[in-house]
């Protein structure tokens, strides 16, 4: 769904709520694919999704890592169109930064903070410190992507 949302908004438009229905699915691959899609469609149209924005944030206690970078992923593709929703967010993807996962959360999380800040810098300015300190994190990619954000964020503040 989510890539056909994303070229063919008509075709799932009237689907979003039952795919948001399944992000309680008792199957992993479920939870974490209701999760993906949306971003996809959110991206092409972000209005289709909004509503559901709460939803698939709450995702983000899920048990199983996949479907808690799976919350990031969505946030990211939302956010690369409207990244002011995401103005009230940081705390989630704050405590993300310090997931125990350090195969899929913990290195993905510094992402959504890249994707915002780079389009408004002063909605991610008091993660700053946060991510900071993630520079000095146990896993490597987390410390790369931490990198990677935090040049994107001083890049965008300069051009402000």
């Amino acid at each position: 769904m989510g890539q056909i949302g994303f070229r063919q908004l008509a075709a799932v438009e009237g689907a979003i709520s039952a795919l948001v229905a399944r992000l309680t699915d008792v199957v992993l691959e479920v939870r974490a694919k209701a999760l993906w899609a949306p971003g996809r469609i959110g991206r092409a149209d972000p209005g289709l999704v909004e509503a559901h924005l709460p939803c698939m944030l709450a995702c983000a206690n899920d048990p199983v890592p996949e479907v808690r970078m799976n919350v990031i992923w969505v946030s990211e593709n939302i956010a690369t169109v409207c990244p002011e929703w995401f103005s009230t967010t940081s705390p989630v993807f704050l405590r993300l930064l310090d997931d125990p996962d350090t195969r899929y959360v913990r290195p993905e999380a510094p992402e959504i903070f890249r994707v915002i800040g780079k389009r408004r810098p002063d909605l991610v300015a008091a993660a700053l410190p946060a991510l900071t300190a993630k520079l000095d994190d146990v896993c490597r990619v987390t410390r790369i992507h931490v990198q990677g954000a935090l040049n994107a964020i001083q890049k965008a503040q300069r051009k402000e």
